[in-house]
């Protein structure tokens, strides 16, 4: 009885605020209403309301005591905006006079001509009631619950939203468009991701200057019970939660405002694909050798020595340092700042123990997935010590705003790229997350994601965030090279090189393949291939592994293929600037170490290995050595002569003492 007030009383504002004809077209579509909620007895009188309107007149006024009048549909022409009426707006429960105003039509028809929300809860409203009469009392009030839940009770959520239970909480992710001039100035994250040192009060602030910057005002959201919950600056949107039941006349509200709103997606952790009874596990070390990423860690021990926790050095090992580099052209271990995300990581088992320097919602879940994917990174890139993890999927679930939050905190706290073994099925595009991950990647940040493991539907599978593409030119001392893809999809092949039937196909998802005029000239999809089948890594909980020096299991998936090459790609960064040094161009350290996540990247797809055909392994298997090769050729063939002279100098010292020469 509460919401049936409530839409009555909803109209009968609107009307009154509506030209001098609507109020009679109020009172007879809340006398339909009354009538079929009350079907034996009286019309009810609503009592005298103050609602602070001036010159209005009181709900109980004679002229809104119309009596109800037979359903019609509105004119097919009004006097003050002629519209064309389409068949669900002919038969909405409510007698319009010969004119009413613009605004008042408005409410009831859209420009298609078709039923708006509100008009559809009225044309509920005035669905025939059941005969309770000839029941008993049970059964009466089982008919009435399901009368009132079939009128008003339960309406359906937005469409997309996915929920089942529409009093559920569903995520909206509101932006503005492009050229709109509504520019967000700040990230604002939920209370659960920031400092003890900030308040909820601090957080609803900071987010109530950034919904004003959309022009969306926070009093707006809170007559729907919403709240915006945290922003997102690089992508201009804003993340609201609100019920299923609201979420319509919300959505309808924003983009009436000229907002563009899309139902935030539900991403669920992936579950390692099934072994083959027979299957022998692949260890890392194994795998090191099939992606050819062995020569280059032997190459790495030479000069950095072998893989150990950086400690703190003195002024005289400092000066040493500096000494060995002037004479010889070694150099120091990079920092190479990574992000994982993923579910919980174990970051203390022995493997990985000092790998990580940061670790966001990182309590234990039981899962297994995060620990085996962040230690097939550690055992590629053997030499990194600054990995960050950032549990996306603190239940086996994430939100798509709670991943655009930990996506962006991780690019704020420095991460020069990101490893995500995760995805959708749908392969758009356009979402909110895809973009993030292009728009970081224009900034230089470099992804590498999963996929997918829709294999099985054949062509066009690949999920998202995969599906997202961001080229950009590689150019050595001024010369252009080649196009640098900064955003990969990875296949899965087993260790014989064999795509894995499971492994998504492209040329693209599900998405592009359904819009082909949109998309007809989208890049290939994947991009790259690496060992998926059967890899052995770290696990929180399980049987000893020797290699490992603790808990270890064999998983399958894209998941697994993708830290693997996402590992090769650190480690050939970090050849690159190391045993690559001297013929590396002059530039400051931050892109000096750019330039060298690039190089690396472009080499990477120039070399892969040609093991199957692009829908299944894009540029192909890679190789990490023949990166390294080519990537030094390509140095050395555009590089100033006094850095070739420079080279020649470090070789002669180090082979006076006995060093293997750079290259």
């Amino acid at each position: 009885m509460k919401r049936v007030l409530s839409l009555t009383l909803a109209a009968s504002l609107l009307a009154l605020s509506m030209g001098p004809s609507a109020a009679s077209a109020s009172a007879q579509t809340i006398a339909a209403a009354v009538k079929v909620q009350a079907p034996v007895g009286t019309t009810p009188v609503l009592p005298a309301m103050n609602l602070g309107l001036q010159n209005t007149q009181s709900l109980n006024s004679p002229s809104l005591a119309a009596p109800a009048a037979s359903v019609v549909g509105l004119p097919s022409v009004v006097v003050a905006a002629p519209v064309e009426i389409g068949p669900a707006a002919a038969a909405l429960p409510v007698a319009a006079p010969a004119a009413v105003s613009p605004l008042f039509q408005a409410a009831f028809v859209t420009p298609e001509g078709e039923a708006t929300p509100f008009a559809q809860s009225l044309q509920a409203l005035a669905a025939p009631a059941p005969e309770y009469k000839d029941m008993d009392s049970g059964a009466s009030k089982e008919s009435a619950e399901k009368d009132f839940n079939n009128r008003i009770g339960v309406e359906t959520p937005v469409i997309g939203t996915g929920a089942q239970d529409p009093t559920a909480e569903i995520e909206l992710l509101v932006s503005a468009p492009d050229g709109s001039g509504r520019r967000m100035t700040q990230d604002v994250y939920p209370a659960s991701l920031q400092a003890q040192s900030v308040s909820p009060l601090d957080v609803d602030l900071a987010m109530n200057a950034q919904l004003m910057n959309l022009g969306v005002s926070p009093d707006m959201l809170k007559i729907y019970g919403a709240k915006a919950v945290g922003a997102v600056a690089q992508i201009n949107t804003a993340v609201v939660k609100v019920s299923a039941l609201d979420a319509g006349l919300l959505v309808s509200e924003l983009q009436n405002l000229g907002l563009k709103v899309q139902v935030g997606r539900v991403f669920k952790l992936p579950k390692p694909m099934d072994s083959a009874p027979d299957a022998k596990g692949v260890t890392l070390k194994e795998m090191v050798k099939v992606i050819k990423a062995d020569g280059l860690q032997a190459e790495l021990t030479k000069v950095l020595g072998a893989p150990a926790a950086p400690g703190k050095k003195s002024f005289l090992g400092r000066m040493v340092s500096a000494v060995k580099s002037a004479l010889f052209g070694t150099a120091e271990n990079p920092v190479l700042p990574w992000a994982l995300l993923d579910s919980w990581a174990f970051v203390d088992h022995p493997y990985m123990k000092g790998r990580f320097t940061k670790s966001v919602a990182n309590d234990d879940d039981g899962e297994s997935h995060g620990t085996h994917t962040a230690s097939t990174v550690v055992g590629v890139d053997r030499w990194n010590h600054d990995g960050r993890n950032y549990n996306i999927f603190p239940n086996g679930s994430a939100t798509e705003g709670d991943i655009l939050f930990k996506l962006n905190m991780a690019v704020q706290d420095g991460a020069l790229a990101t490893t995500n073994s995760w995805g959708d099925g749908s392969g758009n595009p356009e979402g909110a997350i895809e973009k993030l991950f292009v728009k970081t990647s224009e900034a230089g940040t470099h992804h590498s994601i999963s996929a997918g493991n829709s294999g099985y539907y054949g062509k066009n599978s690949i999920g998202g965030p995969a599906i997202a593409v961001s080229d950009h030119d590689l150019v050595i001392n001024g010369n252009k090279i080649g196009t640098v893809k900064r955003i990969k999809a990875i296949a899965a092949s087993d260790a014989n090189k064999r795509t894995a039937s499971f492994s998504s196909r492209g040329p693209g998802s599900r998405t592009t393949a359904g819009n082909p005029d949109q998309y007809k000239d989208y890049p290939q999809k994947p991009d790259e291939s690496g060992v998926g089948v059967d890899l052995i890594a770290a696990v929180p909980k399980g049987s000893h592994n020797a290699e490992l020096g603790g808990p270890g299991a064999a998983m399958s998936g894209t998941s697994m293929s993708n830290p693997g090459v996402f590992g090769g790609f650190m480690l050939l960064t970090r050849g690159i600037l190391v045993l690559a040094k001297d013929l590396l161009p002059v530039l400051p350290a931050a892109q000096l170490t750019q330039f060298a996540m690039d190089l690396a990247r472009y080499t990477m797809t120039q070399t892969a290995e040609k093991v199957a055909g692009p829908d299944e392994v894009g540029d192909g298997f890679i190789n990490i050595q023949a990166a390294y090769d080519l990537a030094v050729k390509l140095l050395k063939d555009n590089a100033p002569a006094p850095t070739r002279w420079t080279v020649r100098f470090h070789n002669l010292m180090r082979g006076v003492f006995g060093s293997a020469p750079l290259a």
